[in-house]
């Protein structure tokens, strides 16, 4: 058992990793959409890098975490993925591990819809300016892709 609580741990504290780097994301997220305001390409290819790393380590945990849930009990592994990958909530967790998995799960959960709705009014709002541009009405940043 001791065993198990020892990886319930390593999932948590790769939780908290994961939201910190998805909190890196949100600054990054920030910093683009000034970039954009301010026509400053040089800048947003800095954020972008930024961005692309967080997302490449977010990732990379994520597949860390996978790894280590394999190696639990197969009940324990299954209240795991629910959270991780479902959002089921804890309902009758044994182990107070699971309760404090699922709320680091359901933080980085909201943080990242708040990075994927600012990324989504950003890529609107330079839709809107570059659709302008080719009417000539204002333009575009440069170098700017609306579709990525």
């Amino acid at each position: 058992m001791e065993e198990n609580a020892k990886k319930m741990e390593e999932i948590l504290a790769k939780l908290r990793e994961r939201y910190k780097h998805v909190d890196s994301l949100m600054v990054s997220t920030k910093e683009m959409e000034d970039a954009v305001t301010r026509n400053d390409m040089e800048s947003l290819e800095l954020v972008l890098a930024m961005r692309r790393n967080a997302m490449e380590r977010i990732d990379q945990i994520h597949k860390e975490m996978v790894s280590v849930v394999e190696g639990l009990p197969q009940a324990d592994k299954d209240k795991i993925n629910g959270i991780l990958h479902r959002g089921e909530a804890p309902g009758g967790f044994d182990d107070p591990l699971m309760g404090e998995i699922f709320d680091a799960t359901r933080s980085t959960a909201q943080l990242l819809q708040r990075v994927i709705d600012l990324d989504g009014a950003i890529n609107k709002r330079f839709q809107k300016e570059r659709e302008a541009g080719e009417r000539g009405e204002k333009a575009a940043p440069k170098g700017f892709s609306a579709s990525g």
